[in-house]
């Protein structure tokens, strides 16, 4: 009998269709100013034999087994210097993500979830994101957490939804009541969707299509409210936003989602997204933005695209020539688009906002503990925070963000990067941006060179690229009352190609010790020849 409720089940599920416009879509998904962050599920270091593109010394070493490219990765989190692979558990490294997190002014993490083959990789996958839930719920009650549904798999419709509703299960049965979910005032599980569509017989294994068929917009939703249905969830999907120029399927969205999130789209559509949040605010959807501080990639890719559009993997690595690779990039014009992206969010009253990512370090958008980008992101994430929520500052800082050297300059490994979207002008990237955030007026200095005066609140200064160390100070009443002298200098004569962006403050050691204790010490020292760090840990 059970066995025959659920093939009906199954059939009038598939037989049946949603309505567009459908009452439920008009109830508002949040209440409150909510920050989001896009996590990566598996880059934490729990049962990861080689690290891959994140955590891996030899592949970030300029002059290790990847020498020939210069080295592989460009990033390196905090905690692969500080602490042997294996030697925490897993609700350790959980219990400190979260500190992090929060200490950085995150609300959520949104766990990037795909619908894939291998058991061994869900099963791993589910057990991180259970012990979030249960870390959560036992030392940070507060923090909520959801799923990032993405790449739904090749197998067909039913057979996808299936497999999705196997692994999902597993994570229902164990934390599925938790108080910790992201849900909206009416009970729904609040779930967002990233290049999705292919649950949709219609776009399997090719997603991009919806731009062609946005009528067809229709068969994503009904495959989602059958996998809800099939999952016995209620659940309010948050749409990706990837087609911004196409009107047809925005409106189509609005009849079938509740509500639409922005990616990495730079700032190449704002009168796009302006248009979208009021069409958003008069049809009683969601209009969620996202913000990002960096973007250039770790990952590498051929130069010919015949031999495929998608990162090289580890196996391929050792084939590899200088000439043969390329890395991606935006001109994010330093911080630009973080503080543009931001700021229309509190222009516009938004209440869900997105950070992408919190560790996404192979593409280098990042701002969990790492030693390129640091703490100085999670500076202006709680700046602007404080604005969001109307609070008062908490505390002085000056933060620097800069390239390691300008556009001209050819490195000596010299790898073609491909740059995918820029803000308006590639220039404002050959500064230093100069970021003063104080309670009274400070006069700033740029290498003992007097800038401007900070008045009470946020400040924004651009110097010139200058070659050597960062240098700036605040000076209040003759006194210095801010200072920081950066480990990375500016070169230009790079080793390596390099176009992250550098980040650093006057509040390292406050947000390094809340983190990890006292018991420990990270330096870092930049050569000034060719720009490469030195990375030395102090056990105190």
């Amino acid at each position: 009998m059970k066995f025959y409720c659920v093939i009906l089940s199954l059939l009038l599920s598939s037989a049946w269709a949603i309505e567009p416009n459908r009452p439920i879509l008009d109830l508002p998904l949040v209440n409150q100013k909510i920050i989001t962050a896009h996590y990566m599920t598996g880059d934490i270091d729990y049962q990861q034999p080689s690290g891959g593109l994140s955590r891996n010394l030899d592949f970030f070493d300029p002059k290790g087994s990847f020498q020939k490219v210069g080295g592989i990765n460009q990033v390196a989190p905090m905690d692969m210097f500080l602490y042997e692979r294996g030697e925490r558990d897993l609700e350790t490294l959980v219990e400190q993500e979260l500190k992090a997190a929060i200490l950085a002014g995150i609300d959520v993490f949104q766990f990037y979830y795909t619908n894939h083959d291998h058991p061994g990789f869900i099963k791993r996958y589910n057990e991180i994101i259970i012990a979030f839930f249960k870390v959560g719920k036992e030392k940070f009650p507060d923090f909520k957490f959801t799923l990032c549904l993405c790449h739904p798999g090749n197998k067909g419709q039913d057979k996808n939804i299936e497999q999705w509703v196997s692994s999902l299960s597993k994570i229902f049965d164990e934390v599925g009541d938790f108080d910790s979910w992201l849900r909206s005032p009416d009970g729904r599980y609040i779930f967002y969707l990233w290049n999705a569509d292919g649950l949709a017989e219609k776009f399997m294994q090719k997603p991009w299509e919806i731009d062609q068929y946005p009528e067809s917009l229709k068969n994503v939703a009904n495959a989602y409210e059958e996998l809800a249905d099939s999952l016995g969830q209620p659940i309010a999907y948050i749409y990706d936003f990837r087609f911004p120029k196409n009107k047809k399927l925005t409106a189509e969205i609005i009849k079938y989602f509740p509500a639409i999130w922005t990616w990495t789209e730079n700032l190449n559509y704002l009168n796009e997204v302006r248009e979208t949040i009021k069409l958003c605010k008069d049809n009683k959807r969601t209009f969620s933005i996202s913000f990002y501080p960096d973007y250039y990639t770790s990952k590498i890719y051929w130069k010919d695209k015949t031999k495929g559009h998608n990162l090289i993997w580890e196996n391929q690595l050792h084939g590899i020539s200088i000439d043969n690779v390329e890395r991606h990039y935006q001109n994010t014009g330093l911080t630009e688009v973080f503080r543009t992206m931001f700021g229309i969010a509190i222009e516009e009253d938004l209440n869900l906002i997105n950070l992408i990512t919190w560790n996404d370090y192979p593409e280098g958008h990042h701002i969990a503990p790492e030693i390129n980008h640091n703490f100085a992101a999670m500076v202006l994430l709680n700046y602007y925070k404080s604005i969001l929520k109307k609070e008062s500052i908490d505390r002085e800082t000056i933060a620097v963000f800069y390239k390691k050297y300008p556009r001209e300059v050819k490195p000596e490994f010299d790898i073609k990067v491909y740059t995918k979207r820029t803000v308006n002008d590639p220039s404002l990237e050959d500064y230093i941006e100069i970021v003063a955030i104080v309670k009274e007026s400070t006069e700033i200095f740029f290498k003992e060179k007097s800038i401007g005066i900070a008045e009470s609140g946020f400040n924004l200064f651009r110097v010139p690229l200058e070659l050597g160390t960062v240098e700036v100070n605040g000076i209040r009443d003759e006194h210095v009352v801010l200072e920081l002298k950066s480990p990375q200098p500016i070169t230009d004569s790079p080793f390596r190609t390099d176009r992250l962006t550098y980040m650093y403050s006057t509040d390292f050691d406050y947000y390094f010790n809340k983190i990890y204790g006292n018991s420990k010490k990270i330096s870092v020292k930049g050569n000034a020849e060719n720009g490469l760090l030195d990375i030395c840990v102090d056990h105190q």
